[in-house]
């Protein structure tokens, strides 16, 4: 992976990491997005999985009742 023109080696990620997936997302597949979940080392990582595509995981209707809410829950417990 690369970050501003830089390799990253995800085996290197030791922070809390959450991946959000969305299952019907045409872009972005599931399987190619909890992979990452077995890339990356940190103990404490975690997975949300919502039933959208990929546009609306973020700004549908449900992402702000449903999405968003888990997210920051998960967030408020790491901070």
């Amino acid at each position: 992976m690369r970050v501003d023109g830089n390799i990253v080696d995800l085996k290197s990620v030791k922070a809390p990491f959450l991946n959000v997936v969305a299952q019907k997302d045409d872009l972005v597949t599931p399987a190619s997005s909890t992979a990452l979940n077995d890339a990356v080392v940190s103990k404490d990582k975690s997975i949300i999985e919502f039933s959208s595509g990929h546009v609306g995981l973020i700004i549908g209707q449900r992402a702000h009742k449903e999405v968003w809410p888990k997210v920051g829950y998960w967030l408020m417990h790491r901070s």
